[in-house]
């Protein structure tokens, strides 16, 4: 097991691997939002898990001009209504890269 440090602290590529994990299946069933999960997943990939790959720093670099949902109140609603149809249209393809890295990393802990 190679130890990793993440903000300070040593952990087990299995602990960043569950982390990692856990983000993916929040995406994927609609529990966390997709832009934060793409800006965790990218911090990781930026401390050295390039097992993530740079397919989530994109994403996040192509939706951070979109608000979060705590955000929707401050917004005028048509350019809401704008922003949200722009990660409507991102949402499938982010979603389908969750899947392929999901199933990689089950793939390899059979």
């Amino acid at each position: 097991m190679t130890g990793n440090n993440i903000g300070g602290v040593e952990v087990s590529d299995d602990l960043v691997k569950n982390r990692v994990v856990q983000i993916l299946n929040d995406m994927l069933n609609g529990k966390i939002n997709i832009i934060l999960g793409c800006l965790e997943l990218d911090g990781l990939w930026h401390q050295g898990h390039t097992f993530i790959g740079i397919d989530f720093g994109e994403h996040y670099h192509n939706l951070a001009h979109i608000p979060l949902p705590a955000q929707y109140h401050l917004w005028n609603q048509e350019a809401l209504k704008e922003r949200i149809k722009e990660l409507d249209a991102y949402k499938p393809n982010i979603l389908y890269t969750a899947r392929l890295l999901l199933d990689e990393i089950n793939i390899e802990r059979r």
